[in-house]
């Protein structure tokens, strides 16, 4: 099917170029996120237009528009829709385990599973190849993605006796020696993605020597 007639099927379909319907309209909104998701992780950002994610799916550029005022605005909410879908998987369970140490390593766990998943994997490299040149799409990741998680870690602190001042501190310098060397490795592709090439010796490790320095301040 040409581009010409994905759009003019489009139109058909939407009332015979009529108002969609709000469950039409729904529908035209996850084919954009869909397809946009699709090509800025083939392409990267820089090579992804607007005018090829309309194409992608056959709708007029006034539709992509209306729903997405640029390309900046479409991938924000693609990595907003990433990492909402992430956080889901790890803030609404409870923590497994009796000690800190069990509960901060379940935690990681958690994390790593949803940190190294493909996708999260291949829109990190979006965002580390690009950076440079959009210096934004390095920041939305954490913007989104990082609270909650820091939450999570000094909720764990909180119930093992630890209190402010140095509590965000402490999560932010646990995540970074147990996440984010995992991820890394992931996104070099020096280990595969997913739970299977998480280094667990090392997470288990590496969580022990935290739980002691923590307790050494108690």
């Amino acid at each position: 099917m040409t581009r010409t007639d994905k759009i003019n099927h489009a139109r058909v379909a939407s009332h015979h170029g009529g108002r969609p319907t709000p469950a039409e309209s729904e529908r035209i909104s996850a084919r954009i996120m869909a397809a946009a998701r699709k090509l800025f992780l083939r392409d990267g950002f820089a090579q992804t237009s607007m005018d090829a994610i309309a194409a992608e799916i056959g709708i007029s550029k006034r539709t992509l528009y209306s729903r997405h005022p640029g390309k900046a605005a479409l991938f924000e909410a693609i990595v907003l829709d990433v990492v909402n879908t992430g956080l889901s998987n790890i803030v609404t369970e409870q923590l497994s385990g009796k000690t800190p140490r069990d509960k901060l390593l379940a935690l990681s766990l958690r994390i790593l599973e949803v940190a190294t998943d493909p996708l999260i994997i291949s829109l990190e490299r979006v965002v580390v190849g690009e950076s440079w040149q959009f210096p934004k799409l390095a920041s939305l990741v954490g913007q989104y993605g990082m609270p909650p998680i820091r939450e999570e870690v000094m909720a764990v602190l909180r119930d093992h006796g630890a209190s402010e001042p140095g509590l965000a501190r402490d999560a932010e310098i646990f995540l970074s020696i147990t996440m984010i060397p995992q991820l890394r490795q992931a996104v070099l592709q020096r280990t595969p993605p997913g739970i299977a090439g998480i280094d667990r010796a090392a997470l288990e490790r590496t969580i022990d020597i935290f739980v002691r320095g923590i307790e050494m301040e108690l």
